[in-house]
């Protein structure tokens, strides 16, 4: 670009000087001659401008410039962190991969805080949920095996004992006695080894072989 303009500037400063000897003979107008002052200041102020350009470029970036890129950088991130904070407040994740059962609320609905938005099955782990009578909590824990029966099943389905609740699911509200205490159960959650389809919520009916007489439902 610099020695297009050069090349510019000699060109009109040969224009210049020969409509100038032109004038001096009077085969030439002096409008003529302003016209061409014009075009060489021009060309020269053109000239001026891309030398200050091509010395910026050889110079290198000022720090001043790198300074304000950066501080521009920062504030883009920043934003680009708020509205990713905005995205994931906004999204409804759940803790496990699954198949939603149920929607209580429909669209435009306001369910109250706390209250459940979505029900699902999740993949990867069947279980049943049992009550264990109270005489035979004391002899069942985590990680004792146990089987169970389903409806329209011939063959019982291995299972293990996940996790046996500390509180009882029912407790009068006077004073218990032996009678009563028999009648406390507690929520249990079994395993099972292979669940294959089972579809949710039907009944089941759970025995623990290192306890031949039990059986709960």
């Amino acid at each position: 670009r610099l020695a297009g303009a050069d090349s510019r500037v000699a060109t009109a400063r040969r224009e210049l000087a020969r409509e100038q000897s032109l004038s001096q003979q009077s085969y030439a107008s002096e409008s003529r001659v302003n016209i061409l002052q014009g075009e060489v200041d021009n060309a020269i102020a053109l000239q001026s401008e891309i030398t200050a350009e091509l010395g910026e470029l050889l110079e290198g970036t000022r720090s001043e410039q790198i300074d304000q890129a950066r501080a521009a950088f920062r504030a883009s991130n920043a934003i680009a962190e708020d509205l990713q904070i905005a995205v994931d407040r906004a999204t409804i994740r759940a803790p496990l991969a699954g198949v939603v059962e149920t929607l209580p609320f429909e669209i435009g609905e306001r369910p109250a805080p706390g209250q459940t938005v979505v029900v699902m099955l999740a993949h990867g782990r069947t279980y049943a949920r049992v009550h264990i009578p109270e005489p035979l909590r004391t002899r069942l824990h985590s990680g004792m095996p146990a089987a169970l029966r389903i409806d329209g099943y011939a063959d019982e389905f291995p299972g293990t004992i996940r996790w046996i609740s500390s509180e009882a699911a029912f407790t009068p509200y006077f004073a218990l006695t032996q009678h009563d205490r028999s009648r406390l159960s507690y929520l249990a959650e079994i395993d099972l080894t292979d669940g294959g389809d089972l579809p949710a919520g039907i009944p089941v009916e759970a025995r623990f072989p290192e306890l031949p007489t039990s059986r709960v439902d």
